[in-house]
């Protein structure tokens, strides 16, 4: 039920039975404001640039990484495809996923220096 009415809103969404309009065209003042140089002092920043400025957030817990994940997908799922993920999470957490993590961490470390 879920992924029927899932399917039917995406492709009412997205379909392209009909073109956009395209947006009006600008004028008078309205033409005039849009081509007046920009007050961001960032504004010949690339954002590779800009992105040296902001602060290095922290990697969170991989369980709270997969709790999240399972927790967005489980109004998404039918309730047998979810159990599948879940199970498939748990394998994550039980296995390759805390070697990952460390490695994340590890590469993450490396890159604040």
């Amino acid at each position: 039920m879920k992924a029927s009415l899932f399917k039917r809103t995406a492709k009412s969404l997205f379909s392209t039975s009909r073109p956009a309009s395209p947006a009006p065209p600008l004028k008078g003042k309205d033409l005039a404001v849009s081509m007046q140089p920009s007050d961001n002092k960032n504004a010949n920043t690339t954002t590779t640039e800009a992105s040296r400025n902001l602060p290095v957030l922290p990697i969170p817990p991989l369980e709270d990484t997969c709790r999240r994940y399972l927790r967005a997908l489980e109004g998404l799922q039918e309730p047998d495809e979810h159990a599948r993920t879940k199970k498939a999470v748990e394998e994550f957490l039980n296995g390759d996923g805390p070697r990952i993590q460390a490695r994340l961490k590890s590469w993450a470390a490396k890159k604040a220096r």
